[in-house]
């Protein structure tokens, strides 16, 4: 299943078009695919690992915090770059396994790298979901307006 989704704002559709083909509105491409390829094309081992924590997340990090009960939900207000240990991303992803539908999320990917989702990945890859919806950013776009 493939679709492309406008991002706009107060903008009617004879606009959107035209801003379409002036290339200063960018297509936002939702793919459905699948997580085994995602992986392959964004050269993930086992599990994404983030910049700035102590070591790479493991299955049996996850597993151990779904069984002591240990879960971090979503947090707006914390900074997505700051350090978090392992443990920490496994109790975000042991959220997500017990409270979110997996099979429902979303990630962003662009130049062949996971830009936003590497919880959401994760977990998918944890529960052996077989497929994700990916937005795929063009690697070059003269994007001057996009809002939502």
């Amino acid at each position: 299943m493939k679709s492309i989704v406008y991002a706009f704002l107060n903008l009617n559709r004879m606009s959107v078009n035209q801003l379409v083909r002036e290339r200063t509105l960018m297509p936002i491409k939702i793919l459905q695919r699948r997580i085994e390829d995602v992986v392959l094309d964004c050269r993930i081992l086992r599990y994404p690992k983030w910049m700035n924590t102590d070591r790479a997340m493991v299955a049996a990090d996850i597993k151990h915090a779904i069984k002591i009960g240990c879960f971090l939900a979503p947090d707006e207000s914390r900074d997505p770059n700051s350090y978090m240990t392992a443990q920490n991303h496994a109790a975000r992803v042991a959220w997500l396994i017990k409270f979110a539908n997996l099979e429902k999320v979303t990630i962003t990917i662009a130049e062949n790298k996971v830009v936003d989702g590497n919880h959401r990945l994760s977990a998918c890859i944890y529960s052996k979901i077989k497929v994700i919806n990916c937005v795929v950013i063009p690697t070059i776009s003269k994007v001057s307006v996009i809002a939502a």
